[in-house]
């Protein structure tokens, strides 16, 4: 049996939409024959065996380090904490840099005890690819493979972390023996911009629970739904806008708008008031029954100045649950890609207000006129994340 140790920052049970990748990795990795060890991120070191998988947290022993902007808490908390992290990312180019060196001396007690075939580190933050990379120096026998969720380019980023992450690209990830990356385009610059010795695979994410094709009865209500954190450009702004024009034109009334899971300082404009619905965070499963339950329309937005291929897990997960979703998301990039080629909604620019109105109106009259929905069941279904490590276990088992 081939041992594989996966290093990550994220794992259960943090909740978090990158922990969702790892976790599947685990999961579907030991049901495809691998023995599989996860190092992670804990708030205390232990060692636990979830699921038959062997798990070691380690924890992070600075006391300089990034702060959780992750919970509800008042806007000058809020504001303080994310200017804080601005302030620590300019300076330490490894968010987790005191997790990552008790990572390094805890990955040596696990090398003395098994003898891996794979190390699969994921990142960012680029801790993980840290300690693979010292993996890698010490048992060049052992193929690394290097999972790149997001872009290290992302604006999201301040600029001078943005500049050295580059670099960090250039001279440390090209150690590795392949690459992965969540879609075509980010995995083109990647190729760009590492050792073409690398080998490379598209592995994009995907959603973890059963597709059921929804046959629910119609709401009495138009509910759009929006899950998750707001976050840098991904604002509602203009999309309240253009609720709010509707409104005042009565082109749309009876509707309501569910916000799940936000912790974000956010603007709602008085006469939507009444239209808005917060609710507090739920358990991944609890939200997907919750949606796939409630939702009328998903609502998704991501604004154009957002790094090529970026798809998000949140859209993902829409797919799976199954219902239309409205798509505020550049309209030459994948994530447009996806909801056209599943015929799974609507399609906007985040920018474009007038567009995002006429399209609102749009859906709004086709559940109102009980318009049939008939997605790309075989498509949608394609991406299973449990899909889509089978499709990596084959090819490991190929290498």
């Amino acid at each position: 049996m081939k041992k594989i140790l996966i290093i990550s920052t994220f794992y259960y049970p943090v909740q978090h939409i990158a922990t969702n990748r790892i976790v599947a990795f685990a999961k579907y990795l030991k049901e495809y024959g691998y023995d599989v060890t996860v190092l992670t991120k804990g708030l205390q070191n232990e060692h636990k065996v979830i699921n038959g998988i062997n798990v070691h947290y380690v924890n992070d022993t600075y006391f300089i380090k990034k702060l959780d902007t992750y919970k509800q808490e008042i806007k000058i908390i809020h504001y303080l904490k994310c200017a804080w992290n601005i302030i620590y990312m300019n300076i330490f180019d490894d968010e987790d840099n005191g997790w990552t060196k008790n990572a390094c001396k805890k990955v040596k007690e696990l090398l003395k005890q098994n003898q891996f075939d794979f190390v699969l580190s994921s990142a960012p933050p680029i801790g993980p690819h840290i300690v693979g990379y010292e993996i890698k120096k010490k048992y060049p026998k052992i193929k690394w493979i290097v999972d790149m969720r997001d872009a290290l380019w992302s604006p999201n980023y301040p600029s001078n972390m943005r500049k050295n992450l580059i670099k960090f690209i250039k001279n440390i990830i090209s150690q590795g023996d392949i690459l992965l990356s969540v879609s075509k385009p980010q995995l083109e610059e990647y190729i760009n911009l590492t050792d073409n010795k690398l080998k490379y695979l598209e592995l994009r994410n995907g959603y973890d629970f059963e597709y059921i094709e929804s046959n629910k009865e119609k709401n009495n209500k138009f509910i759009i739904m929006y899950t998750g954190n707001f976050y840098a450009g991904r604002k509602p702004d203009n999309f309240f806008k253009a609720v709010k024009t509707l409104v005042e034109n009565n082109e749309i009334n009876n509707f309501a708008i569910e916000i799940i899971g936000n912790n974000a300082p956010i603007n709602i404009p008085n006469e939507l008031r009444k239209y808005i619905k917060i609710i507090t965070k739920m358990p991944y499963n609890e939200l997907i029954s919750y949606a796939r339950e409630k939702a009328d329309l998903l609502l998704m937005i991501s604004p154009s100045d957002i790094e090529k291929g970026c798809y998000t897990g949140k859209l993902f997960d829409y797919v799976g649950i199954g219902k239309p979703i409205l798509g505020l998301v550049p309209k030459d990039d994948v994530a447009a890609d996806l909801i056209k080629e599943t015929d799974m909604g609507y399609l906007a620019e985040n920018e474009n207000i007038e567009e995002i109105k006429n399209v609102l109106k749009v859906a709004y009259e086709d559940w109102k006129n009980n318009k049939n929905f008939n997605p790309n069941y075989q498509l949608i279904k394609q991406h299973q994340r449990k899909e889509q490590i089978n499709f990596f276990a084959k090819y490991l088992k190929d290498l």
